[in-house]
């Protein structure tokens, strides 16, 4: 299986380019390119149609689809059209973000022993969260109220997905599609700024 940081190629009319996955958001792959290469925006002129070549340790695959966006910096979006996501790891990528969340329960028989509490994420993504347990009830069902770094607030419900012994696991319920991009974009930049700060260590590191 893929995940993000893992260097694949994107076959554009027959010409296939080296990528770097930066993360997943549904159907969309976000993925890094070089910029200096000619080759990419003279394909994309002539065809969106792509085909996004995993390699994984289980053999190559290849996911049809298409490029729905590339901006003039090292971006690319690629949307697979298969019906499943073969290969890759996840359907929404996650990031270590350190986020202040309320957590408050909503169900009734949670009322009489839980209280709403404060408390950070450990990390988030487009489709769900955790959060250090500490003494913290498990709840099965809650209400979610996260504070995005540019200080926009999400409120949304929350399904217990896991309880560990260090953290609380929850999935988001009836999330819009609006919030679910919000977060989505957060998590791809940092992800995107892991990747280029890999990429200027391992520059430094050949430099010296």
């Amino acid at each position: 299986m893929v995940s993000e940081g893992d260097d694949c190629y994107i076959d554009l009319g027959g010409v296939a380019v080296a990528v770097k996955i930066v993360g997943f958001h549904g159907a969309d792959v976000a993925l890094m390119i070089d910029d200096t290469d000619p080759t990419v925006n003279a394909r994309l002129r002539e065809t969106s149609k792509a085909h996004l070549l995993l390699c994984a340790d289980s053999g190559k695959r290849a996911q049809r689809g298409t490029v729905i966006y590339s901006g003039a910096g090292p971006m690319m979006i690629f949307r697979t059209s298969d019906d499943a996501y073969d290969g890759l790891k996840r359907t929404h990528s996650r990031a270590p973000l350190r986020l202040a969340v309320l957590v408050s329960p909503i169900a009734a028989e949670d009322f009489a022993t839980a209280q709403m509490f404060r408390t950070t994420t450990v990390d988030v993504s487009a489709g769900g969260l955790r959060i250090p347990r500490d003494e913290h009830q498990a709840l099965e069902r809650c209400r979610l109220m996260l504070t995005l770094p540019d200080a926009t607030k999400v409120s949304v419900l929350g399904r217990l997905n896991r309880a560990g012994a260090a953290d609380l696991a929850y999935k988001f319920s009836l999330l819009s599609t609006g919030d679910r991009s919000r977060i989505s974009r957060f998590v791809l930049s940092w992800h995107i700024d892991f990747l280029r700060s890999a990429q200027q260590r391992a520059v430094g590191a050949v430099e010296n």
